[in-house]
């Protein structure tokens, strides 16, 4: 790695920290620090969202009732929107407010392919376990059960 780095980094001589010791055939050692900074496989990027699944949809209805943009809209057409607009954002902001969070992008196997994904996609077996995840139930978990059992 290191002679592909000098020699594909333009220098036509080896950085000064760079030692070699020569041997008796046209080979030698070379030993030596390289400061290169190479990108984490794993990094992320910083996104900012909301979590849809918190959303009590009763206690919105009920807060959109009790908006202005029900008990007293406006007449024009574009303060009507501008008001929809701003009522909306700010009970989304009170139910759900935003959060910043990192994704990753992380490279996809070699080996999982679209064969592997065919696959995964046909058993049943993660839906099962999905749903037990979110639901805690005794009848989601024995589904899960059964179908790793099959």
């Amino acid at each position: 790695m290191i002679l592909t780095y000098t020699s594909t980094s333009g220098r036509t001589h080896m950085p000064s920290n760079f030692r070699s010791y020569s041997a008796l055939s046209d080979h030698s050692q070379i030993v030596g620090l390289l400061a290169a900074r190479l990108p984490h496989p794993h990094t992320g990027t910083r996104q900012v969202r909301r979590c849809w699944r918190q959303l009590d949809l009763e206690e919105l209805k009920h807060d959109i009732q009790q908006s202005v943009l029900v008990t007293d809209p406006p007449g024009d057409v574009d303060e009507f929107f501008t008001c929809y607009n701003d009522v909306l954002r700010s009970l989304l902001d009170k139910h759900i407010p935003v959060k910043s969070v990192v994704v990753y992008c992380r490279p996809q196997s070699p080996w999982f392919d679209g064969e592997c994904r065919q696959m995964k996609q046909a058993t049943p077996t993660r839906r099962f376990e999905r749903k037990y995840r979110t639901t805690h139930s005794p009848t989601d978990y024995s589904a899960w059960r059964r179908e790793l059992d099959r």
